[in-house]
């Protein structure tokens, strides 16, 4: 497609995984959340799927509801299962996804699904530093889901965060139960894509989300050429490689995402190892 967000999907997942094959779905529905069930049910039926997607939409999670939510969690999981990695961008509206001061937080669905990798945003850095140096991108979304619980493969990474982070929000604010997004992070800013002919300035996790796609797509295409099975529902795997090498992802210890403007400017700052605006940082491909 021509517009903006397909344009920047296709573009980067394409230079970022040079040379692995990519198909483009394009799902009808009568709403977004109508077109989302179409899209998983095909990939289920579908004998030629990709074995990665990645997607940039999403909205407030409060808007899709619990029922819907539970409905679409059981497709990705079912995608999971049959070997398919799903990312999805963790949003452009902070940790607060738009909420009024008095309010807590709207976390960003689907990317607060337990059954999908959710990519959050950093930017600058100095290539071949080390730390990189990467601070978290404001807008990026990141927080705790208000419908699923914390899941097993981060318990101990979140309790960690919970417990030994200062400056945190108040606990009215957010979900500490619950699921805890991003898992990882990517360049977010400051990119360039052709649209009709003419460069187009692009920033958001929706460029995170593709740029992230297709360094695991290498990662797939790896373990391919070397007889090992595709690498499926990744969080399992993210979180698990980041716990015993610390040089897997880069992490991200500066910064924070927006909270509610007015009034409540921050949302969770960055810290070491994962956090709720970064995760575990961008992947670290050398």
């Amino acid at each position: 497609g021509h517009h903006l967000e397909a344009e920047l999907d296709t573009q980067y997942m394409s230079c970022m995984g040079q040379s692995i094959p990519m198909q483009v779905w394009w799902t009808r529905g009568l709403n977004f959340e109508d077109a989302l069930i179409s899209w998983t049910q095909d990939v289920l039926s579908s004998t030629t799927a990709s074995p990665l997607f990645s997607v940039s939409y999403g909205g407030p999670e409060s808007d899709f509801g619990a029922a819907y939510t539970a409905k679409l969690n059981n497709d990705l999981a079912m995608m999971g299962a049959a070997g398919i990695s799903v990312l999805f961008a963790a949003g452009d509206s902070g940790a607060g996804g738009g909420c009024s001061e008095d309010e807590p937080f709207i976390p960003d669905y689907p990317a607060s699904s337990p059954y999908v990798t959710a990519v959050g945003g950093v930017e600058g850095g100095s290539a071949g530093s080390a730390p990189l140096g990467e601070s978290v991108w404001q807008d990026g979304g990141g927080g705790f889901s208000n419908y699923a619980p914390r899941q097993s493969w981060q318990a101990d990474v979140v309790k960690y965060y919970l417990s030994n982070t200062k400056n945190m929000p108040d606990a009215t604010k957010f979900n500490a139960s619950g699921r805890g997004y991003p898992d990882i992070s990517a360049q977010s800013v400051d990119f360039e894509i052709i649209a009709d002919g003419k460069t187009e300035a692009v920033s958001g996790t929706s460029c995170a989300s593709p740029t992230a796609g297709g360094i695991f797509a290498l990662l797939n295409d790896l373990r391919e050429q070397n007889g090992m099975a595709k690498l499926g529902f990744l969080n399992p795997f993210i979180y698990q490689t980041a716990g015993s090498d610390a040089t897997a992802f880069n992490d991200c210890t500066e910064g924070y995402n927006a909270g509610c403007s007015p009034g409540v400017e921050r949302g969770f700052p960055a810290a070491a190892k994962w956090d709720a605006s970064s995760g575990y940082g961008s992947p670290n491909y050398a």
